[in-house]
């Protein structure tokens, strides 16, 4: 019985005899340089933790969506999924990326952004998706006029890909704690 106030790590990293498991390990850390702790969790499925980079890379690197509703989608799923570690991680580049501190606080809230708001359309289309399982006619063609074809295309794949990154940090054991909540203000 472990003596340590830690529980063992879910994911452990594999190990080079483990073929297939450490293949993934190699491919994902040779494309980026690191592997994102996220996907600890998806290793011993290997074709799933490529696919899952894959369309990370690819989402990340598509001019579809202005960089800061990517980062303000994190946010919201990180906030709406109650992963804390998601949050931390992405507070820095979405201020970095034009987020000020009042989207940060209505995101933080839970409130939605003035209408001004160039994220204003954006966020509303993934509160929907998130929450009702739908998007409005409205918030479709609002997001449709403004980010166009692909950036409409885009925008569910980039939400599946936050959803996907928050579960996998919260099913992992990671620092924070269940009453952590770095959005409450």
């Amino acid at each position: 019985m472990p003596t340590s106030s830690q529980p063992p790590e879910r994911y452990p990293l594999p190990q080079p005899a483990e073929g297939a498991p450490w293949d993934a390990l190699l491919a994902i850390t040779g494309a980026r340089g690191k592997l994102p702790r996220p996907y600890a969790a998806t290793l011993h499925s290997p074709e799933g933790a490529r696919a899952l980079d894959a369309l990370s890379r690819s989402l990340w690197r598509s001019g579809a969506l202005p960089t800061e509703l990517r980062e303000a989608i994190y946010l919201l799923v990180a906030r709406q999924s109650a992963c804390a570690p998601q949050w931390r991680n992405h507070v820095g580049p979405a201020m970095a990326a034009g987020l000020t501190d009042a989207d940060l606080q209505a995101i933080a809230r839970g409130q939605p952004l003035p209408a001004a708001s160039p994220l204003a359309d954006g966020l509303e289309f993934v509160r929907q998706l998130c929450e009702e399982g739908r998007v409005s006619d409205g918030i479709w063609a609002a997001v449709r006029a403004r980010h166009g074809a692909a950036g409409v295309a885009e925008l569910p794949l980039f939400v599946s890909l936050a959803q996907a990154i928050a579960w996998l940090i919260n099913v992992q054991n990671t620092d924070a704690q269940p009453d952590e909540a770095p959005w409450a203000v």
